[in-house]
C-alpha cells in the first residue's frame, strides 16, 4: 500500500508541476502577444513544430489550420494532452462513445465532426472520413490526419480558397479563428481581450508559415 502511496503521490506532484510550468509559460506568452505579436508568434512555433504533410485542398487553407494548430498544441498541457488520449484509448478499447471533449493537437471535438458529416453537400467519402474520426477520436491525434481534418473542416464552414493561387484574406482568417475557437459573443472583457488575443496569434502565426511557404 506505501509503493501505492508513493506512486500516486509522485504522480500527482509531476500533474501539479507540470499545470505550474504550463501556466507560467502562458502567462508569458500572453504578455508577449500583448507587446509583440510577432515575437510570441514565432516562439510558438518553435516550441510547436509542425509535421510535413501533404496538403489536401489548397496551401492557404492548410496554413490556416496550421496556425491554428500550432495555437492549440501551446495552449494545452501535456496532462491534458495525456488525458484526452486516455479517454479516447479507453473509448476504443471498450466500444463506448468517447466524451464530448476537445481531443488532439488541434483540439477538435467529434460533436463538431459529426454536425458537418450531417450536411448533405459533401461527397460520401468524406462525410464517412468525419464520422470514422468523430467515433474513434484517437485518429485526433494522428496529426497529418487531423491537419486533413481541419482542412476540410475549413473548406466547408469558411468557403477557404479552392485555388493555389487564391490568398485568404485576414477578415476571413479571423471568422476561421473565432469560429475554431469557440468565441460566441464575449460575456466580459477579459473573454473579449482573450478572444482577440487569440486571433492576432493565429493570424501572425499563419504570416509567418505563409511567408516561409511563398520563400520555399
Amino acid at each position: 500500500m506505501k509503493v501505492i502511496a508513493l506512486i500516486l503521490l509522485a504522480a500527482g506532484i509531476a500533474v501539479l508541476a507540470d499545470q505550474l510550468m504550463h501556466r507560467t509559460q502562458l502567462e508569458g506568452l500572453s504578455r508577449e502577444a500583448d507587446n509583440d505579436p510577432g515575437l510570441a508568434a514565432a516562439h510558438m512555433l518553435e516550441s510547436a513544430p509542425l509535421p510535413d504533410c501533404p496538403a489536401s485542398g489548397s496551401l492557404e487553407t492548410q496554413t490556416a489550420a496550421q496556425a491554428l494548430f500550432t495555437i492549440e498544441k501551446v495552449a494545452t498541457s501535456r496532462t491534458e494532452h495525456a488525458v484526452e488520449w486516455t479517454l479516447a484509448w479507453l473509448s476504443g478499447i471498450l466500444g463506448v462513445p468517447a466524451p464530448d471533449l476537445s481531443y488532439g493537437p488541434g483540439q477538435i471535438r467529434p460533436s463538431t465532426l459529426l454536425e458537418i458529416a450531417a450536411t448533405k453537400d459533401l461527397p460520401q467519402a468524406q462525410r464517412d472520413m468525419l464520422r470514422n474520426a468523430a467515433l474513434q477520436p484517437l485518429q485526433l491525434f494522428d496529426e497529418c490526419r487531423a491537419l486533413s481534418l481541419a482542412e476540410l473542416m475549413i473548406r466547408h464552414q469558411h468557403a477557404a480558397p479552392a485555388s493555389e493561387d487564391a490568398l485568404m484574406p485576414r477578415s476571413q482568417l479571423t471568422r476561421i479563428a473565432r469560429n475554431w475557437n469557440g468565441q460566441k459573443e464575449a460575456g466580459n472583457a477579459d473573454a473579449f481581450i482573450a478572444g482577440l488575443r487569440y486571433q492576432r496569434l493565429v493570424y501572425e502565426v499563419f504570416q509567418r508559415l505563409r511567408f516561409e511557404r511563398l520563400r520555399k
